[in-house]
């Protein structure tokens, strides 16, 4: 999705239906897919959001799930990739 391969409108279709999001960000700390997901959710029955500590978003988006990563997010991939 990060490539820009998809259109606001597909992605907003995406963030919609989605019961889950996970943001574990590997370069910035700015997230706006967090944000993204939030606003795409349906104010009667949203989904679960869940950041890393690493997101940006964290300090703004408090009523977000925490989830208690305490190890970087790409090694976090490589344990996902190997299990």
């Amino acid at each position: 999705m990060a490539d820009g391969g998809y259109s606001r409108r597909d992605l907003a279709g995406i963030f919609h239906g989605a019961r889950v999001r996970l943001v574990t960000p590997l370069r910035d700390r700015m997230n706006l897919v967090a944000k993204e997901y939030v606003a795409a959710q349906n104010a009667s029955n949203p989904g679960v959001l869940i950041l890393s500590r690493f997101a940006g978003a964290v300090e703004e988006l408090t009523e977000a799930i925490l989830a208690a990563l305490d190890a970087p997010p790409p090694r976090l991939l490589g344990k996902a990739a190997a299990g």
